[in-house]
């Protein structure tokens, strides 16, 4: 036979359950703001991120117009070329690492706003 635990269930008192409750609102509305700093600093660095590749693709851009248009200038007769222009330049453009986005949908933003307006309302009621 099978025994199964069976215990009476146990209740506590609480003294002052307004003050446990306020508290838990305000780390509640604590947790709440972190996550917003926490989400602002990934979409910040993500746009980081995209406007450096911008800077290295309009980068790779512009020294291959400027390749270009030394190769359109006319060779003047007399004069030595000078080094630089002898020797092939080898700029390395180092590629921008891709990151991991960890980006939630926005609906759960909007879900996180409506919890932080419903946890301040209650703590506003506690108060008065």
């Amino acid at each position: 036979m099978k025994q199964t635990n069976t215990r009476a269930p146990t209740y506590f008192k609480i003294n002052s359950p307004l003050t446990i409750r306020r508290d838990l609102l305000k780390s509640a509305l604590y947790t709440v703001k972190i996550l917003k700093s926490h989400r602002k600093f990934t979409s910040t660095k993500k746009d980081k991120e995209k406007e450096r590749s911008n800077l290295f693709k309009t980068l790779r851009e512009t020294n291959k117009a400027i390749r270009e248009f030394k190769k359109t200038l006319p060779v003047i007769k007399g004069q030595k070329p000078k080094e630089e222009d002898t020797k092939k330049t080898s700029t390395t453009i180092r590629k921008p690492r891709k990151i991991k986005s960890r980006r939630k949908p926005a609906t759960k933003h909007d879900q996180l706003k409506q919890d932080l307006f419903h946890i301040e309302s209650k703590l506003k009621e506690l108060e008065i």
